[in-house]
């Protein structure tokens, strides 16, 4: 009975560090959302020339870079809003009929700035990559694949996305030139 008792105890102590974690995760996103659309706009204002012709080549070289970084805070700060959301039972996902061609597109437009030391390469299926999905999660799982791609391959080696559909099943693989995964570490990658 005192075991059972400590069990329920441990387990209503979980559950309420869970509640506080969550809670902690909604409130910092929605903190860290309004200095990061403040920095965004300043960025692309300098960017579009509002303020004036943005002089210097390290300036204009920049930019894209800080901008590329800006919108890779913002998506982390909707992971933890995710995060957060799943914890409390509340994950949506947004499936609709898609081009696939436009995720990639999409991902490679967020990560084109900040993988200038790769070649970034896309093999394109001559059949339809159309598939059912959330496109702004399916973007963000291409970007985190292209991301650890650059950061754990050479500079100036190519990352590649390759695109099929074979026998009406459509996908895509992220490939480079890294060091790869020692195969001891081959069961225990995604744990």
């Amino acid at each position: 009975v005192r075991e059972t008792s400590e069990l329920r105890a441990e387990s209503r102590r979980l559950t309420d560090l869970e509640k506080v974690k969550s809670r902690f995760l909604n409130l910092a996103a929605h903190e860290l959302r309004g200095p990061l659309t403040v920095a965004r706009g300043y960025i692309a204002m300098l960017a579009d020339g509002s303020f004036g012709p943005v002089t210097g080549a390290d300036v204009r070289t920049a930019l894209p870079v800080v901008s590329a970084k800006l919108s890779e805070m913002a998506a982390l700060v909707d992971q933890m809003l995710e995060i957060a959301r799943l914890e409390e039972g509340r994950f949506e996902l947004s499936i609709e009929r898609l081009d696939l061609r436009h995720v990639v597109h999409d991902a490679l437009r967020v990560m084109a700035p900040l993988a200038q030391n790769h070649r970034l390469l896309v093999v394109w299926s001559t059949n339809d990559l159309i598939v059912e999905g959330d496109r702004g999660r399916l973007t963000t799982i291409l970007t985190n694949l292209i991301d650890n791609a650059c950061k754990y391959s050479l500079a100036g080696r190519s990352v590649e996305v390759v695109c099929w559909n074979r026998d009406s099943v459509v996908g895509l693989n992220v490939r480079d030139e890294g060091y790869g995964i020692a195969v001891q570490d081959m069961d225990t990658i995604f744990t």
